[in-house]
């Protein structure tokens, strides 16, 4: 239970306090910018004149603000019940994850596919499985399955009327990790410089505000180019990236900023 206890101290300061901090930063920040130049968004409750507490709660808690965090979100939850998956595991060893994956084939829920990795991660711990190895080992197959989807998706859709590729986010996640785990074997050096590892977050975290400003602005700018949409996409990438590490960079240049935003 002391394991238990320490491991909530520790999310709550690297998840719970930066998770609360963005999505109160980018409250303030809708409210600030205004309904008319927000755009790809379907928040209506922060500019309703009902807005009350519970409609706050609901923004920040249960359909984040800022969108992207909804991973962490969910992650919290996940640590808060760890407890509940341990025994159920200990009970119901790879039947447990096996269920999840079942229910979410059939019903497709992001809350019940984070289930199913949290559960999954929980009894490969238990048991001591590399599931890294283990994507790596699989990985011709993944990507097999993958490629396949891609191109099933291209030309049946007209006729099964389902996207194949929305069933088999086990493959590509697997597919992703496989890739990683051999490039990492393959080069002993750091694959990544400290400079973006250390901005991941903060990518991450910011970068749902600016994809709900920069396209329209591009679009009305570069409407009259030829591959405007191309050109947009690139340049709302590069911005986010490059905005976002010097962001980190004066974030993680402050103690108080960095426990607040980054928990690092």
């Amino acid at each position: 239970m002391s394991v238990y206890k320490n491991k909530l101290v520790t999310r709550v300061k690297s998840l719970f306090i930066p998770y609360l901090c963005w999505c109160l930063l980018y409250f303030l920040l809708y409210i600030l910018i205004g309904p008319d130049n927000i755009v790809l968004r379907d928040e209506s409750k922060l500019f309703d004149n009902d807005f009350s507490w519970f409609s706050f709660v609901y923004e920040v808690f249960i359909k984040p603000i800022d969108g992207p965090l909804w991973f962490i979100r969910n992650l919290i939850v996940m640590v808060v019940s760890t407890p509940l998956f341990y025994y159920g595991i200990k009970r119901l060893k790879i039947f447990l994850p096996a269920i999840l994956f079942c229910l979410n084939y059939y019903f497709q829920s992001p809350v019940i596919e984070s289930l199913f990795w949290f559960n999954l991660g929980v009894y490969f711990a238990i048991e001591r499985i590399n599931f890294m190895q283990i994507c790596k080992r699989i990985l011709f197959i993944s990507l097999l399955v993958c490629i396949t989807s891609i191109i099933c998706d291209h030309y049946c859709f007209q006729l099964l009327h389902i996207h194949l590729y929305k069933y088999l986010s086990i493959f590509k996640i697997s597919s992703v990790i496989g890739i990683s785990y051999y490039l990492a074997s393959k080069y002993k050096g750091k694959l990544v410089p400290d400079l973006l590892s250390d901005s991941s977050f903060i990518i991450y975290a910011y970068h749902g505000l600016l994809t709900l400003l920069l396209p329209q602005l591009f679009i009305n700018i570069f409407s009259s180019l030829l591959g405007c949409e191309l050109l947009t996409y690139l340049l709302t990438i590069t911005i986010i990236i490059i905005g976002g590490v010097f962001l980190s960079y004066v974030i993680h240049r402050n103690e108080l900023l960095r426990s607040i935003f980054s928990g690092r």
